[in-house]
C-alpha cells in the first residue's frame, strides 16, 4: 500500500509486509521491488520479523534463506518523487519462494499514487534607498522556486515608476528567461525547476524634474501556472527617496571703467543651472544700491522669466532646466552728489537643493566720478570726434 497523493518533488513512504500463511517454512524466499520511473531510491527499513538480506537502488531485492510458517517480516520504502513528476506513480512488490505456493495471487501488490504539484515561487526586488534626480537608479530582482515541485510557466513583471524611463535590463544568472523591455519588464520560462532561482538588473533613468523628497515605489510580481502554497512572497516592493540637487550660480558685471555723477550704469546679469538637476522655484533679486534708481530691465537670452521692477528687481521662473542659462541687461539711474562706490548683489535661490551655495550671489562695485577725470591728447581728439559725430546727428534731426 501507499499513499493516494503525493505531491512532486516530495518523498513517498510505501510498507511492505511479507508473510508465510502457509503450514510449511518456505525457503529461498525472494522480495523484488522495481522502483517507479520518475521516483529515485531513499532508504528501506526493516521493521519487524525475520532478518531478510537486502540491496537496494532502482531495484529493491530482499532475501531469506527460510521464512517460517506463519511468520512475516515488515519493511518501509521511501523513494523520492521527482520534482518534475506528473500524472501518477505505481509501485509493485513481489516475492517468490522456492517452495510451491498453493495461493499465488496474493504473491504481488501495486500500490497507485497520484502526484500533485506545488512551486512556492518567490520575488525578491532590492534598490538604494535614496538617489538624485538626473541620475540612474539599479534595481535588482531575484526570482526563485523553493519547491517541491517544479514551477510551470513563471512569469515576472515590474512596472517602472512614475518619473523614471527605462534604460536597461540584464539577467546576471540563472537559467535563461525570454524578457520584454520598456515601462513595464515582463520576464518568463516554460519551467523553472525546484530549487532554481534567476537575478536581473533593471537601470531606470531618474527624471530631472521630480521634485525633491518625492519618494519612488516599484513593485515587482511573479506568477506561475503551478499552484503556489505560499502567494505573500510572489510580489515585492522597494522605495527609494529622490534628492533633487541643482547647482545655481549668478554671476553679475558692470561698466570696466569709472563713472561720473549723473551718468547711467549699465550691468549684466547672468544666470545659470549647473544641475544635475532642474531647479524649483527659481528667484533671481537685485535690491538696487542707495542713491540709484531703476532704468530698464532686459532679458536677452533662455527661458522666460518673470520679472517686478523698482527699487528690488525680482525675477521667477517655475522651472529653471539642468544646463539651462538667461542673461539679463538691467540699466540704473546714479543719482548720487558725490564721489563714492557703487556696489550692486545679485541672488538666485531655489526650492531645489543647492550643494554649492557659494555661487548664488555676485557683487559688482563701480566707481563714480564727481566729474570727468583730465584725458589725454589722444583721448581728447577721440572725444572730440565722438562730440562731433553727435553734434552733426544732432543737426540732422532738426
Amino acid at each position: 500500500s501507499g499513499p493516494a497523493t503525493a505531491t512532486a518533488g516530495t518523498n513517498v513512504s510505501y510498507p511492505i509486509v511479507v508473510t508465510n500463511n502457509g503450514l510449511a517454512d518456505a525457503s529461498s524466499v525472494a522480495l523484488v521491488d522495481v522502483l517507479p520511473a520518475n521516483t529515485t531510491f531513499v532508504s528501506l527499513v526493516q521493521n519487524s520479523g525475520p532478518s531478510f538480506n537486502c540491496t537496494t537502488g532502482a531495484t529493491i531485492n530482499c532475501s531469506i534463506a527460510t521464512l517460517a510458517a506463519g511468520s512475516s517480516s515488515s519493511f518501509t520504502l521511501t523513494v523520492a518523487v521527482s520534482s518534475g513528476a506528473t500524472g501518477s506513480i505505481s509501485n509493485t512488490a513481489n516475492v517468490t519462494s522456492a517452495t510451491p505456493d498453493g495461493t499465488p495471487g496474493n504473491n504481488s501488490s501495486t500500490a497507485s499514487t497520484t502526484i500533485t504539484t506545488s512551486a512556492d515561487v518567490s520575488i525578491l526586488k532590492t534598490a538604494a534607498s535614496s538617489v538624485n534626480a538626473g541620475t540612474s537608479l539599479t534595481y535588482t530582482m531575484t526570482v526563485a522556486n523553493n519547491g517541491p515541485s517544479d514551477a510551470q510557466s513563471v512569469t515576472w513583471t515590474d512596472a517602472l515608476p512614475a518619473g523614471t524611463t527605462f534604460v536597461s535590463e540584464n539577467q546576471t544568472n540563472g537559467p535563461t528567461f525570454n524578457c520584454t523591455t520598456g515601462a513595464t519588464i515582463s520576464c518568463s520560462i516554460g519551467t523553472l525547476v525546484n530549487g532554481a532561482s534567476a537575478t536581473f538588473t533593471v537601470v531606470a533613468a531618474v527624471g530631472n524634474a521630480i521634485p525633491n523628497g518625492t519618494v519612488l515605489s516599484n513593485t515587482a510580481n511573479v506568477s506561475s501556472t503551478t499552484a503556489d502554497g505560499n502567494p505573500a512572497n510572489n510580489t515585492s516592493t522597494v522605495t527609494t527617496t529622490v534628492a533633487a540637487n541643482a547647482d545655481l550660480s549668478v554671476t553679475k558685471s558692470g561698466p570696466s571703467t569709472p563713472t561720473v555723477l549723473g551718468f547711467d550704469i549699465v550691468y549684466t546679469i547672468n544666470a545659470a543651472n549647473n544641475g544635475p538637476t532642474d531647479a524649483q522655484n527659481v528667484s533671481l533679486t537685485d535690491t538696487l544700491p542707495a542713491n540709484t534708481t531703476f532704468a530698464s530691465l532686459t532679458q536677452n537670452s533662455g527661458p522666460s522669466f518673470n520679472c517686478t521692477t523698482g527699487a528690488t528687481i525680482t525675477c521667477t521662473i517655475p522651472t529653471f532646466a539642468n544646463g539651462a542659462t538667461a542673461s539679463f541687461t538691467l540699466t540704473v539711474h546714479n543719482t548720487n552728489t558725490a564721489a563714492t562706490t557703487v556696489t550692486n548683489t545679485a541672488t538666485i535661490t531655489s526650492s531645489t537643493n543647492d550643494p554649492n551655495p557659494a555661487n548664488n550671489t555676485s557683487s559688482a562695485s563701480m566707481t563714480v566720478l564727481a566729474q570727468i577725470p583730465l584725458l589725454s591728447p589722444s583721448m581728447l581728439l577721440l572725444l572730440a570726434l565722438a562730440l562731433s559725430a553727435g553734434a552733426w546727428t544732432a543737426l540732422r534731426k532738426i
